[in-house]
């Protein structure tokens, strides 16, 4: 497979729209502060005349320009001007200054638009015309909110949060709509999303509240996402590179008004679009806050827990501090030098070593904005020799989404989840989708909306889906392919304890398209060699059930016992299991039958968990160690080599002598390449592949997730 960064690397470069990024002309300033300027009061003379319907355009300076709004006797008025406050016009004037929000000057400063009572948007042009943007009827009458207001860098379009108001709390989506015709789509039908900006003519940057920031056509195809790290409140800086937070994502909105998520234990990373050169830019970790840019000498700016003022993010133990203002929106001149801050009654003038001493350019004004010529140029990927990797597709969830890789690497949204974020977190590696033997399906679970149970589907990579099971928990064991191409899955009968230890099972094999071929009395199943061996169920106890064996299902419907809780006890630590009750999960089988690798549970005493790999000829270890530490056990597709995560480490184990084989200084395992020559590795800043056979690492994913793979 190559390497993603190259995959990915012809759709760059964008045309950027950055937030900070902007133009100014420092001495006009100046010269406008010593003469008055915008400092002069408001009189009489600034009455708001209506605008006139069409006008000759007007002649504005192109090196900076305000747009604000003010009221008098008749109404409030839009107006514009020259940053030094010259050549000041009046545009429109409506009845009341509640409607106006989000004022947004376009980035060709041939237009200024705004939200109208949250229920869509107007654009004034400089000429005096007007487009009205109202959302449909439909969506209005359910008390919908545009809540933000972007241009899109060709000033042709405009997009918006639309935050939904329903029972459980609203939802958001991003809504594009031409500035000229009025008509709004909706862009993330696949997620709920936020708004962060225009990186093109066509291409938006969102964020989403699983943790998903990604890029989208405006017109809703194309969706891709950008990092595999949980991650919010992305933006493109002056240096053309992406930053965002990448932490806890909070599970609501922090406040109903403000389009973004807020972050908790959460640090911030860079990288280009194209998902390479990751960086982590602090080791601080940081909680309940919004990244919202950077200051010119590098400190980053956020907002504060439901604040909209610029707060600096500090870099010792003191708390965030808000800049002197405060301010909601900055802008710095090309040599940066010099930054003009706006909020929502203000506009000032910063000298930017010296943030804490702002000069009021202009006060008693409403929704202010200012514009300056933006220019910022892409990062690129810096350029790397070209190592080969597996040659493999994978399929893997990643924030509320099945994705699926195409054969030149391409990842595409599958299918979205049902499943809560919080569900999907907790559910971790074992819950990964895995590709049917012949790579045509793929099976899953999922927890159900609005459910504490879920249930097991199987889809095509188009994302066609069909529900193969009944309700089950949430606890597992989770579905897998038979060796025919059909769904293995267990389903708890009758009352259960939290884990489903207190309840009877069945094994159920049933087709693709959920045609019932065989059941089984068993807690779960594995498949190895040709053979199938089963947990059973155990004996019931006062609480739960314990008790369980491993037992080999033969062709004869016999069944075979290959181990007890008790024999799996390690040949240097015999008797350690003697006495205990214990249960059995987690069920895996090597790739050649010979050997399985179980998790034990002692159902009472001060015992933790242990993780053993034993023989299937004799039910002796050959492995074992601590339970807790071991996570994201998974068997080679060939022979009898098991690759897991010990202690934060991968490693990859002989099940036949219980020697290391190859290990990875740090990361998580994450899968197996098709023909079991690689394992990968995921990493926050990508996967990995390494080769048995030794070698150096090859990043093959901007992902660091666990994968299943296909030839």
């Amino acid at each position: 497979m190559a390497d993603y960064g190259d995959v990915q690397r012809g759709l760059a470069p964008y045309a950027i729209s950055a937030t900070l990024v902007v133009v100014i002309s420092v001495a006009v300033l100046a010269g406008a502060l010593a003469a008055g300027g915008l400092l002069e009061p408001h009189q009489a003379a600034d009455a708001t005349p209506s605008a006139p319907s069409t006008r000759a355009p007007i002649d504005l300076s192109r090196n900076g320009r305000i747009a604000y709004w003010r009221t008098d006797g008749t109404g409030s008025t839009l107006w514009v001007a020259n940053i030094d406050g010259s050549q000041r016009r009046s545009l429109t004037t409506i009845d009341l200054l509640s409607r106006v929000s989000a004022t947004r000057w376009s980035p060709d400063g041939n237009a200024v638009a705004y939200l109208d009572r949250a229920q869509g948007a107007v654009v004034v042009r400089l000429d005096g015309s007007q487009s009205d943007l109202p959302l449909p009827a439909a969506i209005a009458q359910t008390g919908a909110r545009l809540i933000d207001l972007e241009w899109s860098t060709d000033s042709r379009s405009l997009a918006s949060t639309l935050r939904t108001a329903d029972v459980f709390g609203g939802g958001t989506d991003v809504y594009t709509a031409a500035a000229n015709d009025g008509k709004w789509q909706k862009v993330t039908a696949a997620t709920r999303g936020f708004l962060s900006q225009w990186i093109s003519a066509d291409d938006l940057l969102i964020h989403t509240q699983e943790g998903l920031i990604a890029v989208v056509r405006s017109d809703g195809t194309g969706l891709r996402p950008l990092t595999g790290l949980s991650a919010t409140s992305p933006f493109l800086a002056e240096d053309g590179r992406l930053y965002f937070l990448a932490g806890q994502i909070a599970p609501t909105v922090r406040d109903q008004s403000v389009p973004v998520m807020n972050a908790a234990q959460a640090r911030i990373w860079s990288m280009t679009l194209d998902g390479g050169d990751v960086r982590q830019e602090t080791a601080r970790q940081y909680d309940d806050i919004r990244l919202a840019g950077r200051w010119p000498d590098g400190q980053f700016l956020v907002h504060q827990s439901a604040s909209t003022a610029l707060a600096f993010l500090p870099t010792g133990p003191a708390s965030s501090v808000t800049i002197s203002g405060p301010i909601d929106r900055v802008a710095f001149s090309p040599d940066r030098r010099t930054a003009i801050g706006v909020n929502a009654g203000r506009i000032f003038r910063y000298d930017v070593t010296q943030p804490d001493a702002p000069v009021v350019l202009l006060s008693d004004v409403a929704q202010p904005d200012a514009w300056y010529p933006r220019n910022v140029t892409i990062a690129p990927t810096p350029t790397t020799p070209f190592v080969a990797g597996p040659t493999a597709r994978l399929t893997f969830t990643m924030h509320g989404i099945i994705w699926a890789t195409d054969a030149s690497g391409g990842v595409h949204l599958v299918r979205r989840l049902q499943t809560d974020s919080q569900s999907l977190r907790r559910l971790g590696g074992v819950a990964v989708p895995q590709w049917s033997p012949r790579g045509d399906r793929i099976v899953y679970f999922d927890v159900l909306a609005n459910s504490f149970q879920g249930a097991i589907f199987v889809t095509d990579p188009a994302g066609t889906a069909v529900r193969v099971s009944d309700q089950q928990d949430a606890a597992g064991p989770f579905p897998s392919w038979s060796p025919d191409g059909n769904v293995a899955y267990t389903q708890l009968l009758g009352t259960r304890d939290s884990s489903g230890f207190g309840a009877e099972s069945e094994v159920r094999i049933v087709t693709p398209t959920n045609g019932r071929v065989a059941a089984y009395r068993g807690r779960e199943i594995a498949f190895g060699g040709g053979r199938t061996f089963l947990i059973s169920n155990g004996s019931p106890g006062p609480q739960t059930r314990a008790g369980h064996t491993i037992v080999e299902r033969l062709p004869s419907t016999d069944v075979r016992t290959v181990a007890t809780g008790v024999d799996l006890s390690p040949a240097n630590r015999p008797g350690l299991l003697d006495g205990l009750l214990l249960q059995l999960s987690a069920l895996g089988a090597s790739a050649d039958g010979a050997y399985l690798s179980v998790r034990i549970n002692p159902a009472s005493g001060g015992f933790g968990f242990f993780f053993a790999v034993a023989r299937t000829s004799d039910g002796r270890s050959t492995f074992f160690t601590d339970g807790l530490s071991i996570a994201d056990a998974r068997w080679s597709p060939i022979g009898h080599l098991v690759g897991f995560t010990v202690g934060g480490v991968p490693r990859v184990v002989d099940a036949e002598t219980g020697a290391v084989v190859a290990a990875a200084p740090d990361g998580r395992f994450a899968g197996w390449s098709p023909d079991g020559k690689w394992f990968y590795v995921a990493r926050d800043i990508g996967l990995y592949a390494i080769a048995l056979a030794g070698g150096d690492r090859v990043r093959i994913s901007a992902f660091g997730v666990p994968v299943s793979t296909t030839p």
